[in-house]
């Protein structure tokens, strides 16, 4: 009796895991067809340049644009400088990808990997989860600088960048991708770009409310989830090409991330960055001013903030 009723559990929890494996195929097609209708998942047209930002005009062009876009969307309050400026962005592993149209940012995207001074910009509201994959020795990246002009949101210019960030994590070597992402966002990169839920919705932002769910990809297995995906997208398959086989960002981006780190320590770059509005100052703690000391050498720190720092703190910093 025992036997015959473990026998019909196991049939209806076949069916179930059945019934469920076809509700989630049926939305991934779904999904896919609709980004497709809204022009989101075809290649760019050969007005748009996708790159690395390398210079201090793109980069001060790109965290500009993400300074308008979260104001807009009431992710931030305005800064004076107008642009968006964390520790983060003033770290020479920081890399940031950007949309072009001439000589106009449309769009940007950026990485910043983990690293023991100062974790990463979701530790405050998703410590938990990044600390259990840091126990399993994972190396993190977090997708941060999401932004797209709002005449170009829908078109290919996301999913251009980000297959540029997965070129990236791949040849920087990183395990994961972790995003804290708008819920209206999820859509896409759980279907698309095959993130996985890493966090349950909460509050984000401090002096404004900004609801955010955790994603998290795994780059070790960025071809094998795709290759999964086109399986049932079937003549709608796409994601092995875009972001395997045929990704022209996978070829350069090592070169380019090590040059980039270099000339990103340049005290001319980083002047024009940091040292004039001063507001990346006023952030930094002791301790990140120790970080970026380290991270630029002393005689390029002391040029860019040397003169702007109060007594006590460069006592600190010494």
């Amino acid at each position: 009796m025992r036997a015959a009723s473990q026998g019909k559990f196991d049939v209806v929890t076949s069916g179930l895991n059945e019934l469920r494996d076809a509700e989630a195929a049926n939305r991934l097609r779904r999904r896919v067809m609709l980004f497709k209708r809204a022009g989101m998942v075809e290649p760019a047209d050969n007005n748009i340049t996708i790159k690395r930002a390398v210079t201090c005009d793109e980069l001060k062009a790109a965290y500009k644009l993400v300074h308008d876009v979260f104001v807009m969307q009431n992710y931030i309050l305005p800064q004076s400088g107008g642009m968006r400026l964390r520790i983060f962005e003033a770290l020479p592993e920081m890399a940031t990808f950007i949309a072009k149209v001439g000589d106009r940012v449309v769009g940007v995207m950026s990485v910043v990997p983990d690293s023991d001074e100062l974790g990463l910009p979701s530790d405050r509201s998703f410590g938990v989860e990044l600390n259990e994959l840091r126990a399993r020795n994972r190396r993190i990246g977090e997708v941060t600088n999401l932004a797209v002009a709002s005449e170009y949101c829908k078109s290919a210019v996301l999913l251009e960048l980000s297959r540029c960030i997965c070129a990236h994590a791949v040849n920087v070597g990183l395990d994961d991708l972790f995003i804290a992402i708008s819920p209206g966002h999820s859509g896409f990169f759980e279907a698309v770009l095959q993130f996985d839920p890493c966090g349950a919705e909460r509050n984000y932002g401090g002096s404004t409310v900004d609801m955010v769910e955790g994603k998290r990809l795994d780059v070790t297995a960025i071809g094998q989830r795709a290759a999964a995906a086109d399986e049932v997208l079937g003549e709608h398959a796409f994601l092995y090409d875009w972001f395997v086989a045929n990704n022209p960002y996978l070829q350069n981006a090592g070169h380019v991330a090590a040059w980039h780190e270099k000339f990103f320590r340049r005290a001319d770059v980083l002047e024009q960055l940091f040292g004039v509005g001063g507001e990346l100052l006023a952030q930094c703690s002791p301790n990140h001013l120790q970080v970026l000391r380290a991270r630029w050498g002393e005689a390029v720190f002391q040029r860019v903030f040397g003169k702007r720092q109060t007594a006590p703190v460069l006592a600190m910093t010494a």
